[in-house]
């Protein structure tokens, strides 16, 4: 399993009333290579309307990793299962 985190910028899913312009996006990746799972989350991150600035954190991870952190292990978990978990953490402009 890999742990990726991305900084995007929007690709058209904003309303005109929203204002986000961009996000981290944290993925957790089934893989057997970490170019494996930077492909796939890539590609689903392309799909979601996102545009990838950079990635900011590869590393492969397993449950001990998350020993403490609940919430990171559930999403772990969930990817043990779906194969691919994304948490998009938005941001917005701070210009009116």
């Amino acid at each position: 399993m890999f742990y990726l985190m991305y900084h995007a910028i929007t690709m058209g899913i904003n309303t005109k009333d929203s204002k986000i312009i961009a996000a981290y996006i944290n993925c957790w990746i089934l893989s057997e290579t970490v170019e494996q799972a930077e492909e796939t989350a890539k590609q689903t991150i392309t799909e979601l309307k996102w545009e990838i600035l950079n990635l900011e954190e590869a590393t492969r991870v397993s449950r001990n990793y998350y020993k403490g952190n609940p919430t990171g292990l559930s999403f772990y978990e969930q990817a043990l299962i779906d194969k691919e978990v994304y948490q998009i953490h938005t941001y917005e402009s701070q210009s009116d």
